[in-house]
């Protein structure tokens, strides 16, 4: 899943991770300057990548395909306690 964020020149934008080993899960959220947030989370255990995005009220749930597993695989190797969570999904 790839999402793409613009922001206008000289706006800013606070983008956040919090990567759990334990759940083996991924959170991502993007706050804009008018502090609307979006989130992302990887779900590895399960296979499932679910968002939301900043100004709706749905959420979106979808299955993890090839590149959504090497996102997620790359923020658990950056992560402090690095961890193989998405290999075995493939």
């Amino acid at each position: 899943m790839r999402l793409n964020f613009q922001n206008r020149p000289g706006s800013s934008m606070n983008q956040s991770v919090v990567v759990s080993k334990a759940k083996k899960t991924i959170t991502y959220y993007i706050t804009t300057s008018s502090n609307q947030t979006t989130a992302i989370l990887f779900d590895c255990k399960n296979g499932y990548v679910c968002y939301k995005l900043s100004g709706h009220s749905n959420c979106y749930l979808k299955r993890m395909n090839a590149q959504d597993q090497d996102a997620a695989q790359a923020s658990f190797n950056l992560s402090k306690h690095k961890v193989s969570a998405c290999n075995s999904l493939a």
